[in-house]
């Protein structure tokens, strides 16, 4: 059977999402302590955003946060391409990352 180009996308979507979601359950499983900083960051970031923006957000939902903390979880999620910095503002490295992200708990 022959998929038309709209359900060929949705396909393509979900399978890709579904593989960024398990690289970042990968990534998430040796940082269980801090899992829910990481993933507000990444929900936070759906829209590109400065630092003080971002930790603001974080700190809203979770409390309060040191800056060097911050700084490190930030540093780990753009060393590891989930998340980059363009002209000095804080991004998603791709949209599928959105929708895995959004999927998570």
């Amino acid at each position: 059977m022959r998929m038309n180009h709209l359900d060929a996308l949705r396909s393509t979507i979900a399978e890709g999402s579904s593989v960024v979601r398990d690289e970042l359950e990968n990534f998430l499983a040796k940082r269980q302590a801090a899992r829910s900083r990481y993933l507000t960051i990444l929900r936070l970031l759906r829209s590109p955003m400065k630092w003080s923006e971002v930790k603001r957000g974080v700190q809203a939902e979770l409390g309060k946060v040191a800056d060097n903390l911050f700084s490190n979880y930030l540093k780990q999620l753009v060393g590891y391409g989930f998340v980059e910095v363009v002209d000095g503002r804080y991004r998603l490295a791709d949209p599928l990352i959105s929708e895995a992200v959004r999927k998570m708990r």
